[in-house]
């Protein structure tokens, strides 16, 4: 599955690209099609965080924010797996202004500390699946090179 139903916008700013969901037969159920989708949610995460990795190092913490956090923690164990990496929810609602409200308070109040997110229960990746996302990031990215290579 490739989860561009409103193009790429991240890695390869493929603005055209659509969804792609393949290896589908009559024995695919719903729930199998939604893992599926979440899980190439997660692996287009990974390719973002390996892009980071080259230029930044390693992440001294992953932190992931937003509603799906919050309506589907199970999700959160996905991304840890595919990462490889823990991760962390943020709890707090309306994360997105705490990073507006940190920039502002940079900028009125340089120098006086900011409060620490509300964070959750953190999720460590289950070194036992590194297999298999490794398998489905090899499918990923054979998609991936094959819709890119229609543009």
């Amino acid at each position: 599955m490739l989860p561009y139903f409103t193009g790429e916008r991240s890695t390869g700013w493929a603005a055209d690209a659509q969804a792609v969901v393949a290896g589908v037969s009559a024995a695919t159920t719903g729930p199998m099609l939604f893992r599926g989708t979440m899980e190439s949610v997660a692996i287009s995460y990974a390719r973002i965080a390996e892009q980071l990795r080259e230029v930044a190092g390693d992440a001294r913490q992953i932190v992931a924010s937003g509603r799906v956090t919050q309506d589907l923690p199970a999700w959160l164990q996905v991304l840890a797996d595919v990462l490889g990496a823990p991760v962390a929810p943020v709890t707090m609602k309306r994360v997105t202004l705490r990073g507006t409200a940190l920039i502002a308070l940079e900028v009125l109040a340089p120098g006086v500390a900011s409060a620490d997110p509300i964070i959750g229960e953190t999720r460590w990746p289950i070194h036992d699946r590194a297999p298999y996302y490794a398998t489905r990031k090899r499918d990923f990215e054979h998609l991936y090179e094959a819709l890119i290579a229609d543009d």
